[in-house]
């Protein structure tokens, strides 16, 4: 699947990218959703500089980046109400 992600703290514009990256495979209580719609907005542009006010997280070696979206369920794991083909939206931070 193509995400939009980065690996070093900088300008978003220098280091965002688009990359191919594996298909993340779901758990218990986990859901796998087929993005519609997806942002990346001044809050994660601040996060990518390293500039998000305390505390400070860690980034992680390509990291995908955006915390807000929209989709369609394809698969869920085990203990999971949702069906697949269910519209979902998200805010998370870091996800």
């Amino acid at each position: 699947m193509k995400a939009i992600v980065f690996d070093a703290i900088g300008s978003p514009r220098d280091v965002l990218y688009l990359h191919d990256v594996p298909m993340p495979r779901i758990g218990d209580g986990e859901v796998l959703v087929r993005m519609i719609s997806a942002s990346v907005n001044p809050g994660d542009f601040l996060f990518i500089q390293n500039l998000y006010p305390e505390p400070k997280k860690p980034h992680l070696p390509r990291q995908i980046a955006g915390n807000h979206g929209a989709g369609i369920v394809e698969a869920v794991g085990a203990n999971v109400a949702l069906k697949p083909g269910t519209l979902v939206a998200f805010s998370y931070y870091n996800s």
